[in-house]
């Protein structure tokens, strides 16, 4: 909205942070729109596969957006191209050992700019004394984890691709799609921190305001986070970022918080303003949900 209003005030790199934000944010929530409305199918048995339940009909609308203004595996591929001409223009001009030393010599002040390192930020980072062994739920240490995966993730992209160049048999296509799974993790790594940044972001703008709301958000944000160390606790175990006892308990506190969460979920569906018209179908009225009101929450328990 800002760039539309004011074009010529973005520089070349802010444009094109802009195109790789707004090409991953759709790839993201696209897909995720998709995960959901499959989890629902699945979750109302039968009666998920019946047109009149409109499950259908909104799988088959959200199906086509995995494709059109641009392709998802395609969109994730231009985030993780940016991440890579950036590390490229960093570190082009160095040779191997020196880049190695720099890397290595400045984590703190990488995991600070991408994170861009305000008083909050800093306050999150600081409070993290111990990696071995704080605690997964401590906002600092998901920040060290979800940035010291990213930039793992471009700086070995980046030497699997130089190496591959090296070979003069081989074309530039074919180096950059036989390096196609590293590619696409590091598309998917970045959007998981930008996320994260946001959530974080949102989250101290309420909390004053709305302790109790930002309170729920921060449990959301735990749950995030959570399932991103679930679904990708073989790249931590791998590359010695987690050992399996903090992966396992991980996946204890996730199960804990979609429990707990369970209380809040009819006033986060809430939230998203879904029409009346969406959820006024046959299934939703034989189970007695007013299509205006929703289910109430079964009860809280800790």
């Amino acid at each position: 909205h800002d760039f539309e209003a004011n074009p010529d005030s973005y520089d070349e790199l802010e444009r094109r942070q802009l195109e790789t934000h707004a090409a991953g944010i759709k790839a993201t929530v696209s897909g995720w729109a998709n995960d959901t409305v499959n989890e629902m199918r699945l979750a109302c048995g039968g009666a998920g596969y019946m047109a009149e339940n409109r499950l259908t009909g909104i799988r088959a609308d959200l199906d086509v957006f995995s494709t059109f203004e641009g392709d998802n595996v395609v969109l994730t591929q231009l985030v993780a191209k940016e991440q890579l001409t950036a590390y490229a223009n960093e570190f082009s001009d160095m040779d191997p050992v020196h880049l190695v030393g720099t890397v290595v010599g400045t984590v703190g002040d990488m995991v600070q700019e991408r994170v861009r390192a305000t008083t909050l930020w800093q306050k999150l980072i600081d409070s993290v004394t111990d990696r071995e062994n704080t605690d997964l739920l401590e906002r600092g240490h998901q920040i060290r984890l979800l940035t010291d995966r990213e930039e793992h993730l471009v700086e070995t992209a980046a030497q699997r691709m130089r190496r591959a160049d090296s070979n003069d048999k081989i074309s530039a296509f074919d180096t950059f799609n036989g390096a196609q799974d590293h590619i696409l993790a590091v598309g998917q790594a970045h959007m998981d921190l930008y996320v994260f940044d946001r959530f974080v972001e949102a989250i101290d703008k309420i909390e004053e305001e709305d302790p109790n709301t930002a309170e729920v958000l921060d449990a959301l944000l735990d749950l995030y986070f959570l399932d991103i160390v679930d679904k990708n606790k073989g790249w931590f175990l791998e590359h010695n970022r987690l050992t399996t006892e903090r992966t396992k308990a991980a996946t204890a506190s996730y199960n804990r918080l979609c429990r707990s969460l369970s209380y809040y979920a009819d006033d986060l569906i809430k939230a998203f303003g879904i029409p009346a018209i969406l959820t006024d179908v046959p299934m939703l009225r034989e189970a007695g949900v007013d299509p205006a009101e929703g289910a109430e929450p079964a009860g809280y328990k800790k």
